[in-house]
């Protein structure tokens, strides 16, 4: 079994992160609603009974409820 260097992963996850919203922030992008939209979308793919639907290779699929963000608006508004 491999240990998994925690500190390491935060690291590396942070630069993602500090790359993400540097490049947000130089385009005046209001990323922090961005992601909360988009959030809210991959909730709604979600099932009647909550649980995620899959077909048989993995990949998650729009339930019923689906909704798509509306990014657009919100850069607009900004």
């Amino acid at each position: 079994n491999k240990v998994i260097d925690l500190a390491k992963v935060a690291k590396e996850t942070s630069d993602l992160l500090y790359v993400t919203y540097g490049t947000a922030a130089s385009m005046g992008l209001p990323i922090d609603e961005v992601y909360d939209a988009v959030h809210e979308s991959n909730m709604s793919k979600l099932g009647e009974n909550g649980e995620v639907i899959r077909r048989e290779d993995g990949k998650v699929l729009k339930g019923p409820n689906y909704k798509e963000p509306d990014i657009k608006s919100l850069i607009e508004k900004n």
